[in-house]
């Protein structure tokens, strides 16, 4: 999977802010996060894929992504697309939370309805603007005491949305193609530790195969096939970082080999399972 600069996962930033314009921008392939991710677009008639789910952005739709949201952004072909983007790692904010106030509540407690997205008004926009200006002037600057008040500005960004994340109800998109992929993509979520393939799913769906992988391109932009080892590769990365062994997690995930599983992890994450894994474990003992 490629990304631009700002979706690289970097294991040495642990927190990035942007504002982005492009023209004419694609994201091929579904991406995902070690860390969370506060995104906001200043662009209308914006499609989000996140998991099972899919939203209609306009500008100032607000979403937040964690550890486990495999997502996707489709843009309307030549318009400027605008956002602003934050990435950072929950130990960033680590101490900031207290126990009646717990700073990442809307990326860890949620329920089986979460909803991705909220619409911000004209006054939560211009508030929501502030703080994010705040953000990129304190990340920019070389001045004594800006990464401090980055990670306060952060706490400020997180105090203010998360409240809003509870007020919300699912403005997805539901058209025809969707409410046939849904279920789906539900099972693929609920099983996929398990042995699933574009056969055994046709059979429970009642569905050829072909007219299932045509609605499911047209819907997510992906092959059943894509969407599947993307799913397995996140849900490893996740397994990895609790210490349990490449070999034990290559057979949790689903993957009918380590050799297999080793491969495509680092065909898609730039590194094996092993060295990821080092690569989380050093930087938690610094």
């Amino acid at each position: 999977m490629k990304h631009n600069e700002l979706y690289k996962e970097s294991w040495e930033r642990e927190y990035i802010v942007g504002r982005r314009k492009s023209v004419s921008w694609i994201m091929a392939d579904y991406h995902y996060h070690d860390g969370y991710e506060i995104y906001l677009t200043m662009t209308d008639n914006i499609k989000l894929y996140v998991n099972e789910k899919i939203y209609l952005a306009n500008r100032g739709s607000l979403v937040v992504y964690n550890h486990l949201d495999m997502h996707r952004v489709v843009v309307p072909p030549d318009v400027e697309y605008e956002r602003y983007i934050i990435n950072f790692k929950p130990e960033y904010i680590n101490g900031l939370s207290l126990p009646d106030v717990d700073l990442l509540d809307c990326f860890l407690n949620r329920d089986v309805d979460f909803c991705h997205m909220i619409q911000l008004n004209e006054e939560q926009l211009d508030h929501m603007l502030g703080l994010l200006s705040k953000a990129l002037t304190y990340y920019n600057s070389p001045a004594y005491g800006s990464s401090v008040y980055s990670k306060i500005t952060l706490a400020e960004i997180l105090l203010y949305i998360n409240p809003l994340f509870h007020t919300v109800s699912s403005p997805m998109i539901a058209s025809k193609g969707y409410m046939h992929v849904q279920p789906v993509l539900k099972y693929i979520h609920d099983n996929i530790n398990n042995p699933i393939s574009v056969e055994s799913i046709t059979e429970k769906f009642y569905l050829s195969s072909h007219h299932l992988e045509f609605l499911f391109k047209q819907v997510t932009g992906s092959s059943i096939n894509q969407y599947i080892i993307y799913r397995r590769i996140l849900n490893a990365k996740h397994l990895l970082k609790q210490g349990i062994s490449v070999s034990q997690v290559s057979e949790t995930v689903g993957f009918n080999s380590a050799s297999h599983f080793i491969r495509t992890f680092k065909k898609l994450t730039g590194v094996t399972p092993k060295q990821y894994a080092m690569n989380y474990y050093s930087l938690q003992k610094e």
